[in-house]
């Protein structure tokens, strides 16, 4: 009998395969319409580039520790400090497959990053976008907000901005990446037992490539 892939590594038939390509079309296109440029960053990179524990890591040839691509956000970081350093208002979006050491080993994620002036403003807009492209997706999503450091000044500006506009709710025991800054969110929708997508402000991450 011929072996089946490692476990959280699945095979996409034609049907799932479809399925999933169109899905990430209709997300890099929703983003794109806000005004995102779609990125391609390396399957392999230095392992210190990721921003989790959980990145797939071994050792090369010439003795290097990489790793298999295990998010999106430190390459995207590595890629603004050292390719394109000194431009404003940076909208990149992306898609692709994560690897991480876990029992869902193989993920499929699209995203987006913006790197601009840290306004509150931002903030707002990044939240709104998410949901957009949720809704790109067919669903309602309803937000989570909480905080990775103490700013319950900026958290009710944000509050106010989303009133009416989204379900939203406060959520401070959200969990949160280690290298989050600020606001973080996390999207729901009805019948989905995980969440969406989510996200946060990072505004020390991009200061550790230069």
């Amino acid at each position: 009998m011929l072996p089946s892939p490692p476990i959280g590594i699945p095979d996409r038939l034609a049907g799932d395969a479809r399925r999933l390509r169109r899905r990430q079309q209709q997300a890099i296109e929703a983003l794109q319409r806000r005004g995102f440029e779609e990125v391609a960053v390396p399957m392999l990179e230095r392992a210190d580039v990721f921003c989790t524990a959980e990145s797939v890591r071994f050792v090369d040839r010439e003795g290097d520790l990489l790793g298999l691509r295990a998010d999106f956000t430190g390459p995207l970081a590595r890629v603004v400090a050292t390719r394109l350093s000194g431009v404003p208002d940076l909208r990149l979006c992306y898609r692709g497959t994560l690897f991480r050491d876990g029992a869902r080993r193989e993920l499929q994620q699209a995203g987006f990053e913006h790197f601009g002036d840290g306004s509150v403003e931002e903030d707002i807009q990044a939240i709104l976008t998410a949901v957009e492209v949720a809704r790109a997706l067919g669903y309602e999503a309803r937000v989570s907000l909480s905080m990775a450091e103490a700013d319950p000044q900026r958290l009710a500006t944000i509050l106010d901005a989303l009133e009416g506009k989204i379900p939203v709710q406060v959520d401070l025991a959200e969990q949160a990446f280690s290298y989050y800054t600020g606001i973080v969110f996390s999207l729901y929708a009805e019948g989905v037992p995980r969440r969406l997508g989510g996200g946060g402000r990072y505004d020390g991450l991009v200061g550790r490539f230069g």
